[in-house]
């Protein structure tokens, strides 16, 4: 139980900034060795686990606390409006779940409003100030995540698996976990701003979504079905790329929470290649989309400008200071662009990129 429990503590309480026990656990780089991830053991992705639930109402007095009732209440009111999203592994796992409280430093309210969700055993730790839209992040994280009785070493939580201590898809889910919780309930919690979390993560896991669309992407997650996922992606890229893609954004998002995960180079180079695998995945799927006659070749152009605004004007806040950058320069765009079209006429259409 305390080996599970301090890896999810260190794989995912960040909300905002760097949380103490992270800190602690990543003091230096021999300790982040023992948690770097061998993709190599995992033969095989898993696949989706069908789960029945038939629980058609809540009882939600069951929670004791008058706080943490309401946020949750509120939670699955808002999510229970949308089409999109499956409840399914949120009425399963309400009936076992847990809340309890950490007892942790005096200067926590100082660093950060601390919640933490143990896909281990179905329990949402929370800090010693209970703010709503950091408790939302854990209840995605519940409302995602399937136990597998038969299994009792693997977990399958969002696009994330952890089977038998390897884990792949977890910055993958933390960052999608992170935009839904930013989508249905907001930037801020209590006049905070929150919105530095996982800010690269998320830009990139939101063209994924461009790809795959918003309704596919959702229920993937919902019901933590990486493998769709992949199969989705698989469509437009080879699958070694796409786990690929993965694995680079987990470990982006380990260096995010972190920091010195990885070197500047390193960094650089899985952001550089992170980004050359959205463009011409994304590039494939307009390109099937024009030759099965779903888009003509000015829709085609359209939406390369659009893409291609998105990739190259990115204004974001970290640590109260806003940032403007580039995923990629015109020359590199245009040539990956070119390499999937050919005789398109790709080069005039990024010409206009800078005039729209």
């Amino acid at each position: 139980m305390k080996d599970k429990l301090l890896k999810v503590i260190a794989l995912g309480t960040y909300i905002g900034t760097v949380s103490i026990f992270g800190r602690l656990i990543y003091k230096n780089k021999k300790e982040l060795e023992k948690f770097k991830f061998n993709y190599d053991s995992f033969n095989k992705i898993q696949p989706l686990l069908k789960q029945d639930c038939n629980e058609s109402t809540i009882d939600f007095n069951i929670i004791k606390n008058d706080s943490i009732r309401k946020i949750v209440k509120d939670f699955y009111e808002v999510l229970e409006k949308d089409e999109n999203v499956d409840l399914t592994n949120f009425k399963k796992n309400f009936k076992t779940l847990k809340f309890k409280s950490i007892k942790t430093y005096e200067d926590e309210k100082k660093y950060f409003a601390e919640a933490l969700y143990d896909y281990y055993n179905n329990i949402i730790y929370y800090g010693l100030m209970i703010k709503p839209r950091v408790l939302t992040h854990e209840l995605f994280h519940m409302a995602s995540t399937i136990y597998d009785e038969k299994e009792k070493n693997v977990r399958y939580m969002g696009f994330g698996q952890d089977k038998c201590d390897r884990e792949i898809g977890m910055g993958f889910t933390e960052a999608y976990t992170e935009l839904l919780a930013k989508r249905f309930f907001g930037d801020k919690d209590h006049n905070r701003e929150i919105n530095d979390s996982y800010v690269i993560e998320m830009r990139l896991i939101e063209f994924i979504e461009k790809i795959v669309g918003k309704k596919d992407m959702m229920k993937f997650y919902f019901t933590a079905d990486l493998k769709g996922l992949l199969n989705e992606l698989n469509k437009y890229n080879d699958l070694d790329s796409v786990i690929e893609f993965i694995t680079n954004v987990d470990e982006i998002n380990l260096d995010s929470l972190y920091g010195n995960y990885l070197t500047k180079l390193e960094y650089r180079k899985k952001l550089k290649e992170s980004v050359e695998f959205i463009v011409l995945t994304y590039a494939n799927k307009l390109k099937y989309e024009l030759y099965t006659k779903r888009i003509d070749e000015q829709e085609l152009y359209k939406k390369i400008i659009e893409f291609a605004n998105k990739l190259n004007n990115i204004d974001y806040i970290r640590h109260g200071i806003s940032y403007n950058i580039k995923f990629m320069d015109e020359k590199d765009l245009l040539k990956l662009l070119k390499q999937t079209f050919g005789k398109y006429n790709i080069e005039s259409v990024i010409k206009k990129v800078n005039k729209c």
